[in-house]
């Protein structure tokens, strides 16, 4: 993960093994952890991977943010929920 500000950070998704294409937004306080555009499914391995390497899993999130409903933004939606059927989903 990038931090940008204490508590904010972002993930490189490597789409298609290319830096710098599709990234995700991560906000994490003591009240848990909000993904910001989770992008593709194809890209949810290196998100999970990265979120576990600072000690954060799919149950530590409580809410997903999508700035809107392309695939490249919100494709992996559904998966994140299938794995944590308590997160909250905010679509713009």
């Amino acid at each position: 993960m990038f931090p940008l500000a204490p508590g904010v950070s972002y993930v490189d998704l490597n789409f298609r093994h290319t830096p710098g294409v599709i990234a995700t937004g991560v906000l994490i306080d003591a009240a848990g952890v909000v993904i910001v555009d989770p992008g593709p499914t194809s890209c949810l391995e290196t998100l999970t991977r990265t979120l576990a390497a600072e000690g954060v899993a799919i149950a530590d999130v409580r809410f997903l943010l999508l700035t809107h409903i392309h695939l490249d933004h919100a494709g992996a939606t559904g998966t994140l929920v299938q794995q944590n059927p308590n997160i909250d989903v905010y679509v713009h």
